[in-house]
């Protein structure tokens, strides 16, 4: 079975106030250890986002730098 017909749900928009998310995946802070040695972000750490984003994501809660 395709996951996506056995999580529909899961892939269908949602809203959140008044954002509106293109579904319901939502990646939590996680340590990646991508920003740069003085704690900012870095292009490595945009790019992960990026990625993630570009992945199927509709929201992103980042980490502290």
């Amino acid at each position: 079975m395709h996951a996506q017909s056995q999580f529909k749900k899961l892939f269908e928009p949602a809203r959140l106030g008044r954002l509106e998310l293109r579904n319901r995946i939502v990646m939590p802070p996680m340590i990646g250890n991508l920003e740069t040695p003085d704690g900012l972000v870095s292009q490595k750490l945009l790019d992960y986002y990026e990625a993630r984003a570009r992945g199927g994501v509709a929201m992103i809660i980042v980490e502290s730098t």
